[in-house]
């Protein structure tokens, strides 16, 4: 059997490959809108242990934003709580070397503004 011969040159599909295995481990630039949230934990090394404690956490600082508007102290304690984990969701983001961070500066910027909103409004 013949080999095909690449239609690109040598030093291109060598550069192309080393490329390849370098970045293996970490997320590709369109990973987190084009892949599945199993396949972005994997790339960022996150346990799967971690994916079920995280998402309930978000669920109960989403519940809790909305119950703060009848308990004020409880608003203001989801809401840092909240900032405290979308500081740890970049801190994951940075050592996985992943560094599109719009949806991340929105959903941030969202739990600071509730947090200064709860502070200031008592």
């Amino acid at each position: 059997m013949e080999k095909r011969k690449s239609r690109c040159s040598p030093s291109i599909s060598r550069s192309r490959s080393s490329s390849r295995r370098s970045t293996a481990w970490r997320p590709s630039p369109t990973s987190s809108a084009t892949t599945t949230p199993r396949a972005r934990r994997t790339s960022w090394a996150l346990p799967r242990s971690w994916m079920r404690p995280l998402g309930v956490l978000l669920a109960a600082g989403a519940l809790g934003l909305l119950a703060g508007i009848a308990v004020p102290l409880l608003g203001t304690l989801t809401a840092s709580g909240l900032v405290l984990y979308f500081l740890g969701a970049f801190a994951a983001h940075l050592r996985a070397r992943d560094h599109h961070f719009a949806p991340w500066t929105l959903f941030f910027c969202a739990a600071v503004a509730a947090l200064a909103v709860n502070l200031t409004c008592r």
